[in-house]
């Protein structure tokens, strides 16, 4: 529920991404280099390569996080 995971993962089947769920959101990987921390409030993912969903559980709201970028998924919508 809390702390940060950092992961190098090799290319996953469309069908069957990795999930990793914290108590703010859902990130599907599929193939990429990143770096995610779950706070009490939100998740941060930090992509370093490739590209992970971030899907933020309060309101199902879903965003592409590419290569260079990142994003926050809160509590709140």
């Amino acid at each position: 529920s809390r702390g940060t995971l950092s992961a190098q993962v090799k290319p996953q089947p469309a069908e069957r991404p990795l999930l990793i769920r914290t108590p703010s959101a859902v990130a599907e990987v599929v193939g990429t280099t990143f770096d995610l921390t779950a706070r009490a409030e939100d998740t941060l993912l930090k992509v370093d390569e490739g590209l992970v969903k971030l899907k933020r559980l309060a309101d199902g709201s879903q965003i592409d996080v590419s290569a260079q970028r990142s994003a926050v998924a809160s509590l709140q919508t």
